[in-house]
C-alpha cells in the first residue's frame, strides 16, 4: 500500500471489478489498522489505535475502498475547525490516503477523494486539506497549494549558552522544566494567542483535543519556560526537532530560555543542528538573529517528520462565502469602508456581496453588479485564503476586473495572510 499519492489510471489490458466506497464502522477498525500498519512507515501499532480516541473521531469519517469484498484502499476524513482570522471555520483534512499495490492504476485514490469532497459538502463543511509530497496529481483534480512544510535549521551551538540561562534565572527568577498535566489552560492560552490569531489554518484546539494530541506522544519531551509559577512558554521536541514551539508576547525572554535547555538536551545527544517548524514570521526567529550563522531553510527531511505542501480545496464556494461572512464584513468596518458590495465570478457562477454598517454582510447568488472580479476555482482559493492579491492573479492572467476601485475593495476584503498549520496538527489534519 502506498500512501499520500494519487494514482493516475492506467491503460487496463483486462476487465476489472470497479471499487466500492464505504463509510468504516467499528468492525473495520483491526483489518484497517493492520493494512495501515504494515505498510505506511510512520504509523505504529499505538499510534493507530490512539487515533481512535480523537475527541471528534466517528467511524464514519473513515472510507474505505473494496474491490470484490476485498480493501483496496483507504481514506480518513477527520474533521476540525481552523482559524479564518475571527472565524473558526469548518475544516476536513485527508489522511492516511492508502491505495493496496495490486490495486493502483485503477484510479481508487480518486474515487475516495472524491466521495470524500462530497461527503464534506453534505455537512457544510466547505474547506478540505491534505499534505503531499507531489502536488501535481491533486491539481488536476483542482486542489492548490497553499503553503509548504518546512523546517529552519540552526546549529546547536548558536542557540543562547547555559551561562545565558543562568542569568537570567537569577534576574527574573526563570525556571525551564518538563510540563505538568495542570499547566495545560497556560499552553491553550499561548498556542491561541500566537497561532489562531495571527495566522490563517492554524487548528482551533478544544481542550479535548489538546490532551489527545499530547497523548499522541509525537514529542518526547515538552518543556515549558516559567517565571515563578508562571508558564511563559513551551516547546514540543522530538530528539533535535522542535514540533512547535511559543511564548507568551508580553514576555518574548521565554523564546531564550527554551532555546537554551534545547541546545543542552542537543550537543549532550551529539545533534550538530537543531531543527524548528515554525512559519516564517515566527517571533522566535528574532531570538535566533542575534547569535552567528543566521537560520536557514532545511532542506532535509528531518526525522520522521514528512515534508511536503499544505493543499486545500473549497467544497462549495456559496457555504464558505456564507461562512466567511462575518470576517469579511469585520475587515471591511476596519478600514473605514462603511457600506459596499463586490460581485464574485467563478466560472459560470456569480456572488454578490453586500454590507453597511448596521447590518451583517449579505451573500447574494446568482448575480454580480459591475464592481465584479471573475477567476478561476484555484485563483478563488488562493486569493481568500490571502496568498496572492487580486492584481498580481491579474498579471498572471488568472483574473480580471474592470475598475481599479473593484481592485481596491478586493484589497481589503481579501489581504495577504499567512497561512500555517502546525506539526502537531499534521497528522490530524
Amino acid at each position: 500500500m502506498k500512501t499520500g499519492a494519487v494514482s493516475e489510471r492506467g491503460a487496463q489490458t483486462r476487465r476489472v471489478s470497479p471499487a466500492q466506497i464505504f463509510e468504516a464502522t467499528e468492525a473495520d477498525h483491526d483489518e484497517v489498522g493492520q493494512v495501515l500498519v504494515n505498510t505506511i512507515r510512520n504509523i505504529d501499532r499505538d499510534r493507530y489505535y490512539t487515533s481512535l480516541i480523537d475527541p471528534d473521531y466517528k467511524p464514519d469519517h473513515r472510507l474505505i475502498a473494496r474491490v470484490s469484498g476485498r480493501m483496496a484502499g483507504h481514506l480518513l476524513l477527520t474533521r476540525r475547525s481552523i482559524s479564518f482570522d475571527s472565524v473558526s471555520l469548518p475544516a476536513a483534512g485527508l489522511v492516511g490516503l492508502s491505495t493496496v499495490p495490486e490495486f493502483r492504476g485503477r484510479g481508487v485514490a480518486e474515487q475516495l477523494i472524491r466521495y470524500a469532497a462530497r461527503k464534506a459538502d453534505q455537512t457544510n463543511t466547505s474547506v478540505l486539506a491534505l499534505s503531499a509530497k507531489a502536488t501535481a496529481p491533486y491539481e488536476n483534480l483542482g486542489w492548490v497549494t497553499v503553503g509548504d512544510c518546512h523546517s529552519v535549521s540552526v546549529s546547536s551551538r548558536n542557540l543562547p549558552t547555559e551561562e545565558k540561562l543562568q542569568v537570567e534565572v537569577a534576574r527574573g527568577g526563570w525556571n525551564v522544566r518538563p510540563w505538568r498535566q495542570v499547566e495545560l489552560t497556560d499552553l491553550m492560552q499561548i498556542y491561541d494567542q500566537l497561532h489562531t490569531s495571527r495566522y490563517v489554518g492554524s487548528v482551533i484546539r478544544s481542550e479535548a483535543y489538546w490532551r489527545w494530541l499530547v497523548g499522541m506522544k509525537m514529542a518526547h519531551a515538552v518543556w515549558v519556560a516559567c517565571q515563578g509559577d508562571h508558564v511563559r512558554g513551551y516547546a514540543f521536541v522530538k530528539d533535535h526537532h522542535v514540533l512547535e514551539i511559543g511564548a507568551d508576547p508580553q514576555h518574548p525572554e521565554a523564546y531564550d530560555m527554551l532555546l537554551c535547555r534545547i541546545r543542552a538536551e542537543s550537543l549532550e545527544r551529539a545533534y550538530p543542528d537543531v531543527l524548528l517548524d515554525v512559519p516564517p514570521t515566527h517571533s522566535v526567529l528574532s531570538h535566533l538573529a542575534d547569535w552567528p550563522n543566521l537560520a536557514r531553510t532545511s532542506v532535509s527531511n528531518p526525522g520522521n517528520i514528512q515534508p511536503g505542501h499544505l493543499m486545500m480545496k473549497v467544497v462549495n464556494i456559496d457555504v464558505f462565502l456564507n461562512q466567511i461572512a462575518p470576517e469579511l464584513h469585520r475587515r471591511a468596518l476596519a478600514a473605514k469602508v462603511s457600506s459596499g458590495e463586490l460581485g464574485i465570478a467563478v466560472g459560470s457562477n456569480r456572488w454578490t456581496l453586500r454590507w453597511d454598517e448596521k447590518s451583517p454582510m449579505a451573500v447574494e447568488c446568482g448575480r454580480s453588479g459591475r464592481k465584479t472580479i471573475t477567476l478561476g476555482e484555484k485563483a478563488f482559493l488562493r486569493l481568500v485564503m490571502g496568498q496572492e492579491s487580486i492584481e498580481t492573479l491579474a498579471l498572471a492572467g488568472l483574473a480580471t476586473f474592470q475598475h481599479t476601485s473593484t481592485a481596491s475593495i478586493t484589497e481589503v476584503l481579501f489581504p495577504l495572510r499567512s497561512i500555517w498549520r502546525s506539526t502537531l496538527d499534521r497528522y490530524t489534519y
